[in-house]
């Protein structure tokens, strides 16, 4: 069987799940709209570069010519959805798409014509893409950092159900974590994150100095500057520790830094443990980042959940325990062997979807006991 996979990349997924559904047995499209600074990855399609892979044009290297074409088959709506007809839907028997909205064809329209010829689709929602800053402050309770904008709610609230009530009306199985799935309706399969494990070495940490790390992505909404501020306060207390900022880092580095780090301080809002946290603990490192509680029945890694409130108190505790330290990142790697090796991921996935197991691990019920809540939203 044939496997797309797409249409954005977000933390290496894409090749991440390519190279697992490969060894799986299976063969493999990917296709990717927009290069993500983060990874030097090559993609088989660029969905909106179509005339790449036209026989009339595939042999022509003038970027002019090219551009011209794509323009016209991106503006003609009936072009381009014949060309994603036939490079893509008729050849590929499962669709696994990444990151809501960002499909083969704009709003999404692809997505009806994969059922139409009897395809399976995987949709994983990964966060921002589905998330309503207003509708997660209400279901957990606490504000998101100033990059979430509350003053758009009703256009970003119309938007967003609009967008997930397609991908639930088509989709066969949609994974995703409690903190992005307020606004679902229906039953979903928990995102076990997949990462490439021989990338990782874990290296038992000695006694000598205790390396702690911060690699944000986005310093705001990671909270950044409340994590300086914490390691400042410590290290004037005496505490003995080298702390390192990292930003701007190319994946490809990451394991090498994690190597060398004894506690890795990720995120202080959004619930984790995310891609850095998950190869953090492959590698080793204490992970200190926020985690939804609520759920630990059914998702319960071994990491230290943090908060803007706790975090000088529970990295102070940490740093002063040895054995606890030595005993988290034990478990941690335990823990990534059992649920997040890159093979085990994408053949659970195939799995469920060739065989059609789509017993959910949650069933979400914010959006329908918050009626009232929404419709003050203006829905």
């Amino acid at each position: 069987m044939k496997v797309l996979i797409g249409c954005l990349e977000i933390c290496g997924l894409i090749n991440v799940l390519k190279d697992g559904i490969i060894k799986n047995n299976y063969t493999t499209t990917t296709v990717n709209s927009s290069q993500n600074k983060f990874y030097n990855f090559k993609y088989d399609f660029n969905p909106y570069e179509l005339s790449y892979h036209l026989s009339i044009f595939k042999f022509t290297r003038k970027r002019t010519i090219h551009r011209i074409v794509n323009t016209i088959i991106n503006r003609i709506p009936f072009v381009k959805k014949k060309l994603v007809e036939k490079l893509f839907i008729k050849k590929n028997d499962i669709f696994i798409f990444i990151w809501g909205g960002e499909t083969l064809l704009p709003d999404n329209k692809d997505l009806e014509l994969i059922k139409k010829h009897n395809k399976k689709i995987i949709q994983l929602f990964l966060g921002d893409d589905v998330r309503h800053p207003a509708s997660f402050t209400k279901e957990f309770g606490y504000f998101l950092p100033p990059p979430y904008n509350y003053e758009k709610n009703v256009t970003n609230l119309k938007s967003l159900l609009s967008r997930i009530e397609k991908f639930e009306k088509f989709a066969d199985i949609i994974y995703t974590a409690p903190g992005a799935a307020s606004l679902l309706l229906r039953p979903y399969h928990h995102i076990h994150i997949p990462i490439e494990l021989t990338r990782y070495s874990y290296i038992k940490k000695g006694n000598g100095s205790l390396n702690i790390v911060h690699i944000p992505s986005n310093s705001e909404i990671k909270g950044t500057s409340i994590i300086i501020n914490v390691v400042q306060q410590l290290s004037k207390e005496n505490f003995k520790f080298n702390f390192q900022l990292i930003e701007n880092v190319p994946n490809e580095k990451i394991p090498d830094i994690l190597s060398n780090a004894d506690i890795l301080i990720d995120e202080l809002y959004l619930n984790g443990p995310g891609v850095l946290s998950i190869e953090a603990m492959a590698s080793g490192c204490v992970v200190l980042t926020k985690h939804l509680d609520n759920y630990r029945d059914k998702w319960a890694p071994p990491i230290i959940s943090v908060n803007k409130d706790n975090l000088y108190c529970k990295l102070k505790d940490i740093i002063r325990d040895d054995k606890k330290r030595n005993s988290i990142r034990a478990d941690a790697r335990k823990f990534v062997l059992k649920h997040n090796s890159h093979i085990k991921v994408s053949k659970m996935m195939l799995s469920n979807i060739t065989e059609n197991n789509t017993d959910p691990d949650y069933t979400p019920s914010f959006r329908i006991k918050n009626q009232s809540f929404l419709m003050e939203l203006g829905i």
